[in-house]
């Protein structure tokens, strides 16, 4: 399931520019819906709660060793056939 999700990562970054590129993301374990705490009832990031409540996972996503449950979309194996 990672690696494809890695693979979607780097296809889309593949239509970035370099700066614009997801360069690690980690998968969280819960659904973020509708007027919960991530997102409002008109789909909107609450920004400020997102960063407040997930500020070891920001953290974790720029250290400078690579941390469990941290991906980066280049260095996950791909599953699918060549």
């Amino acid at each position: 399931m990672i690696a494809r999700i890695a693979a979607g990562v780097a296809e889309g970054n593949a239509k970035l520019s370099r700066v614009e590129q997801i360069k690690r993301f980690r998968i969280l374990p819960t659904l973020w819906e509708p007027g919960g705490d991530e997102i409002t009832l008109t789909m909107k990031l609450k920004r400020r709660r997102i960063a407040a409540k997930y500020s070891a996972e920001i953290e974790e996503l720029y250290a400078s060793e690579l941390r469990p449950q941290v991906y980066e979309p280049a260095a996950v194996p791909s599953t699918q056939p060549a």
